[in-house]
């Protein structure tokens, strides 16, 4: 089923050769993983990003720890410095408490004023769009969920 050509090379058409099929179908293959690969640490790194900045972690022993190997602390040191972390973290436990809460109410004053415009139908559509925002957005915010350690701890 091959042509001749007077130079002697088959004239076969690109499409019937194996080995060029199978390179075709290889490089789809291989383009297509590389771009779900990519799509899926993207989306884990975004979730993990925001995840440390719904909920920051701070590690006072591990901090106090390195200060006591470069600066030489004394046991009282580490216990004073130990108690000024748990106070600051008190204190940013409150503020991403005060933070979420404004967030959540420009929120819905933004979704109100959507509403405001659109028909019932409309409005009840993009209320539920809203809704699936909000939880992506703020699913972890202090008195949003029932997560643990996700509400500020007691003074």
């Amino acid at each position: 089923m091959t042509m001749a050509t007077d130079s002697g090379h088959d004239a076969t058409p690109a499409w019937r050769r194996p080995w060029l099929s199978a390179f075709g179908l290889a490089t789809v293959v291989f383009l297509s993983g590389a771009v779900v690969g990519a799509a899926v640490a993207s989306s884990l790194m975004w979730r993990h990003s925001l995840d440390s900045i719904r909920r920051p972690r701070l590690d006072p022993d591990r901090i106090v720890e390195q200060m006591r190997e470069d600066l030489g602390l004394t046991p009282e040191q580490e216990g004073a410095i130990r108690q000024v972390f748990v106070e600051h973290e008190r204190k940013m436990a409150e503020f991403r408490a005060e933070g979420f809460e404004k967030m959540r109410i420009l929120l819905e004053e933004t979704q109100a004023a959507i509403e405001a415009v659109l028909t019932p139908e409309q409005a009840e559509r993009s209320r539920e769009r809203f809704n699936r925002l909000r939880e992506r957005i703020l699913p972890h915010a202090p008195g949003h969920s029932d997560t643990p350690g996700d509400t500020p701890p007691a003074p």
